[in-house]
C-alpha cells in the first residue's frame, strides 16, 4: 500500500531546496489525487503547466540568442 501523505511530505521538503523542481509538483499533485484531494492536486498540476510552459518560453529564448549570435 502506498503512502501518499509521505508522498507529499518528501515533494515539499524537495520543492523547500528547489521550487523550480517540476517532477515534486506532479508527484505532489498526483499524491493528492490518489487521496481524493482533487482541488490541492488541481492546484499542484497548475504548478506543473506553468513551470513546463516557462522552461518551453526559456527554451525558445535560448534558441533565438543562438541564432542572434550566429548573425
Amino acid at each position: 500500500m502506498e503512502n501518499y501523505g509521505l508522498a507529499i511530505i518528501d515533494a515539499d521538503e524537495i520543492l523547500k531546496e528547489d521550487s523550480g523542481f517540476i517532477k515534486a509538483y506532479y508527484r505532489k499533485g498526483s499524491a493528492y489525487l490518489l487521496l481524493g484531494k482533487f482541488d490541492d492536486a488541481r492546484k499542484e498540476f497548475k504548478k506543473v503547466i506553468k513551470l513546463i510552459n516557462l522552461d518551453r518560453q526559456m527554451h525558445l529564448l535560448k534558441e533565438r540568442m543562438q541564432i542572434y549570435k550566429q548573425n
